[in-house]
């Protein structure tokens, strides 16, 4: 079992302080990163074992009224020469790896819960996380959402990150990544 993760929210609080009224862009991406294909958020409660078979299962069925994947290809304006080929690449991709970067959402699409319930959810997500991403056809990337570091968030923000964090590096830790 990991060493639980502890953050100085004071200390937090005063690097963060000189941001308050800085607006600036993200630095652009090298690169040399590649960039998922899509990135799925899903509330931090709604996170679930088997999601990764459920978004592959939900996917593919969303194809069916168009005639399943090759009709979708060629509804999006493919080739209808190509559309057998497009489909069976996007099949295998659905099979091999239907969720390529998933962040867990404990800001506006989780809200605001009472905090024994936003402690239960962070540690449980933490643990999922790390299950899902040492999963075969898990996710490259998993990310997480927190309360704004504001004066109204920061409290709660730190509290989810640690939680998270406790439960995420022990389940990789058994998982050996």
């Amino acid at each position: 079992m990991s060493s639980p993760v502890r953050v100085d929210a004071e200390r937090l609080r005063e690097l963060l302080a000189p941001l308050a009224d800085e607006v600036c862009d993200f630095e652009p991406q090298p690169t040399w990163v590649r960039q998922p294909l899509h990135t799925v958020y899903v509330p931090g409660d709604r996170v679930e074992a088997d999601m990764i078979g459920t978004w592959r299962a939900a996917a593919l069925a969303s194809a069916e009224p168009a005639g399943g994947l090759a009709g979708l290809a060629v509804a999006a304006g493919a080739d209808p020469g190509l559309a057998p080929e497009l489909a069976a690449r996007v099949a295998a991709k659905l099979e091999r790896q239907p969720i390529e970067d998933l962040r867990l959402d404990f800001e506006d699409g989780y809200g605001y819960r009472s905090d024994d319930e936003e402690d239960a959810a962070a540690t449980r997500a933490g643990a999922l996380g790390a299950e899902l991403l040492g999963a075969a056809d898990g996710p490259d990337r998993i990310g997480l959402r927190i309360k704004p570091l504001d004066t109204r968030g920061t409290a709660r923000g730190i509290r989810t990150l640690e939680l998270f964090l406790d439960a995420y590096l022990d389940g990789l830790s058994l998982i050996h990544i």
